[in-house]
């Protein structure tokens, strides 16, 4: 699969290529669909939006009902939502629940037996998440993201 990666000057991913040679970058898939998984907004409720403070709906274009068959699952997480919470403990813990809820999907259709999540707060404004994913007849794989909760930057 064609590596993707986080663009954090444009605050989205990009596909990665090789700085020497010019050839784009491949992986088993797996950092890539977590990284499209996690950071790609799945839409919220009114209600959601507003406890959180905001005022607009977030989300991918093909999760809209109009676009999006009857019974097939809406891809990413509501991490959004806490653009504007701080890394206190309940967050952290809205934090982990959104990840799982976006990965519910890859168990759903056998992609994943499990999948664990931790956010940590590693220092203010950021999260770190740490996801372990236990795939078929493959011992656990982690991927660990950092996340600046304000500007979106990803390391």
């Amino acid at each position: 699969m064609i590596r993707l990666g986080w663009n954090n000057e444009r605050g989205h991913g990009a596909i990665q290529v090789d700085a020497t040679t010019g050839a784009l970058e491949l992986e088993d898939g797996l950092t890539t669909s977590a990284l499209l998984t996690v950071f790609t907004w799945a839409p919220a409720t009114e209600e959601e939006i507003r406890a959180a403070g905001l005022d607009v709906q977030q989300g991918w274009w093909g999760d809209a009902d109009s676009v999006r068959d009857d019974g097939e699952p809406v891809i990413g997480s509501k991490l959004w939502l806490l653009s504007r919470s701080s890394t206190r403990v309940t967050n952290l813990r809205k934090a982990e629940e959104y990840v799982k809820q976006a990965f519910a999907w890859w168990i759903e259709e056998g992609l994943a037996e499990s999948v664990q999540v931790t956010a940590t707060r590693p220092r203010p404004g950021m999260l770190g998440l740490e996801i372990i994913i236990n795939r078929p007849e493959r011992a656990g794989s982690r991927v660990s993201f950092l996340w600046n909760m304000t500007t979106h930057a990803i390391t």
